[in-house]
């Protein structure tokens, strides 16, 4: 792990992150086209699959420099869903068939992975004979510092599918969550609008603007407060100890939840509460900052932190640029917790 995060680790630095801005911004700004139609129509959509395919998008272009096709686009997004859905069962059975034993769940898994190697080993090898200035072209060319090694074909196809995932479910889910809270929340809304205004005009953003926008990155630390994506994930004792009272031995694997973190009394006031302002220079050096982790925290820390922010806050400043998305009347919230922490019926909107 160790060795593979350090070759990954200069792909997400600030400079790095920079130079992707572009393509994200007009990525985006594909996507509002859409939009316009819709709001001219009055037509309903789902903000869950708008925002998947959104930043999916983003994801193959940045990482790929567009070199998936469309159809691509769709078979890999179809596979995901599959195998995420596979893997969260199996995770729950104390027994499962071998994946060679043709039940009709091994069967449906097993050809969502043939999709995913059949789409990312060629590209792989593209990627090889031919490096982008993208991300596969980084980690192509990524040596670790004392051995001079690369990666194996192997080990890029699960970095490379572990930062798909990590790279567009994660993001999609936030924002779908934050598109939900804003609408419900005007005063909220016109801030947005205000600043976007104010830092903005009718521009596009730049990285330089990232900072600017301020009150925009508290409302998206909020969203992933109350609707962390990454819900639940685990760790694994290296030794021995005492953890109030419990004694948890070497090797036993803990699972943490930063959804009931996140919703605790004990570390947060009125947690149920939609309050940015939590988050504003003045409050945010009050709060327990292990207490807020929609990224997870220490060393294992979500390698795609900065680069899920820088998203987010783009696609919300280009969005409140435009349109005001609206939840359909009386469409019911619940939670759907899966890979990811999902809108149990979907997100119908207008615009």
């Amino acid at each position: 792990w160790l060795r593979e995060r350090r070759l990954m680790q200069p792909a997400f630095h600030r400079q790095k992150l920079s130079a992707l801005t572009d393509t994200i911004v007009q990525t985006i700004r594909e996507q509002l086209e859409l939009w316009q139609g819709y709001a001219q129509s009055d037509q309903t959509f789902d903000m869950e699959e708008e925002m998947t395919d959104l930043t999916l998008s983003i994801i193959i272009k940045t990482m790929f420099s567009g070199r998936v096709g469309k159809e691509q686009v769709k078979a890999l997004g179809d596979a995901f869903r599959t195998a995420s859905a596979f893997m969260l069962w199996r995770s729950q059975q104390m027994w499962a068939p071998p994946l060679w034993v043709p039940v009709p769940r091994n069967v449906a898994y097993n050809k969502a992975l043939k999709v995913v190697n059949n789409t990312v080993f060629p590209l792989i090898a593209e990627g090889r004979k031919d490096p982008q200035d993208d991300l596969l072209g980084m980690l192509v060319n990524a040596r670790d510092e004392e051995t001079g090694e690369g990666m194996s074909d192997a080990q890029l196809r699960d970095e490379i599918v572990t930062m798909f995932f990590a790279g567009h479910e994660t993001s999609a889910m936030a924002l779908t969550w934050a598109f939900y809270l804003i609408s419900q929340h005007p005063a909220v809304e016109e801030r947005i609008i205000e600043e976007v205004q104010q830092v903005l005009g009718n521009r596009p953003p730049a990285f330089e603007d990232l900072p600017k926008l301020s009150y925009i990155q508290q409302v998206v630390n909020e969203v992933l407060r109350l609707y962390p994506s990454a819900y639940l994930f685990a760790r694994e004792a290296v030794s021995d100890h005492i953890l109030d009272g419990y004694r948890l031995p070497a090797g036993v694997m803990i699972f943490i939840t930063p959804y009931v973190t996140h919703h605790d009394p004990s570390f947060w006031n009125d947690p149920e509460t939609f309050n940015p302002g939590r988050f504003n220079a003045e409050n945010s050096s009050r709060i327990n900052k292990d207490a807020y982790y929609p990224f997870g925290e220490g060393p294992h820390l979500c390698i795609g932190n900065n680069l899920a922010m820088m998203e987010m806050q783009l696609t919300l400043a280009m969005t409140y640029q435009r349109f005001k998305p609206r939840l359909v009347p009386d469409h019911p919230i619940g939670l759907r917790p899966e890979a990811t922490l999902r809108p149990k019926y979907g997100m119908k909107m207008t615009i």
